[in-house]
């Protein structure tokens, strides 16, 4: 049986301050920043415009600092366009770990939800250390668990420079397996004025996520100053156009392959 803790206040607020100390929210960019400071740790800001179908649902930010053999990340995303005069939602999440073989593995976690919903505001915050979750949500009580198995899904997007044939990976609560499905290597990727467009990879995984629902995603790669990071993202979900975010920016662009990729591939 699944071990259950109900949390008091103080020892969440302990949880909290752990957890915000860990990674500084940073502010962000509005273009690829690969600035280096020193040999050691290279700093991407990434910005990234979300669309389902031709209209503008999001902006997803993602703020990566690599040093040595560790890594941190922080972000948020929120509705935009308008989504966002029909939904108020926001959330930012933030993460820090290791790289092992080139592997990112996930150490501490924070992920915090708003929701608005007419008058009603709902709120969850998931705090991830060592080997314990923290939940708290509007309307229910703290609890503290297990933390669950693998790597958060944001350091499985963000931390990794190449496709992975498998990656075990969560969402703060619960686990999933995540496989690689199809790889397209030096790809012409071309996205429009203002986004990024040159050579990259496309990975495609497909995982089972939400009562064995099969769901896809396209996690597209290029070499910015010295490492792959993610310049599209699709999400394949059945019934609904997919959803794509699409890297913002102004000066970063890599080399065009022999080799060109539609973007609906």
């Amino acid at each position: 049986m699944e071990r259950l803790v109900v949390l008091g206040s103080n020892e969440l607020r302990a949880f909290v301050a752990i957890a915000l100390a860990m990674v500084a929210m940073s502010s962000l960019s509005s273009q690829v920043d690969t600035e280096t400071k020193g040999s050691e740790s290279n700093e991407f800001s990434l910005i990234y415009d979300g669309r389902v179908g031709p209209i503008k649902v999001g902006i997803l930010e993602a703020h990566l600092v690599i040093k040595d053999q560790s890594y941190e990340l922080d972000g948020q995303i929120a509705g935009a366009g308008p989504i966002a005069r029909l939904l108020d939602w926001k959330g930012e999440f933030a993460a820090k770990g290791v790289f092992e073989g080139g592997n990112p593995i996930t150490t501490a976690y924070l992920l915090m939800e708003r929701d608005e919903k007419g008058e009603k505001e709902e709120r969850k915050t998931i705090i991830i250390y060592d080997s314990t979750v923290v939940i708290s949500e509007t309307g229910k009580p703290r609890v503290q668990r297990e933390k669950p198995t693998g790597i958060d899904m944001m350091s499985a997007i963000f931390a990794n420079s190449e496709c992975r044939d498998e990656m075990l990976v969560h969402d703060g609560e619960d686990p999933f397996v995540i496989k690689l499905w199809k790889q397209k290597p030096d790809q012409k990727l071309r996205q429009g004025k203002d986004y990024f467009s040159g050579s990259a990879e496309m990975c495609r995984y497909k995982f089972i996520y939400d009562e064995d629902e099969v769901r896809k995603v396209d996690i597209w790669l290029a070499e910015i100053h010295g490492r792959k990071v993610p310049v599209r993202l699709a999400f394949r979900i059945p019934v609904i156009p997919d959803g794509v975010f699409k890297l913002r920016t102004v000066a970063a662009k890599t080399e065009d392959s022999s080799e060109s990729a539609d973007e609906s591939s």
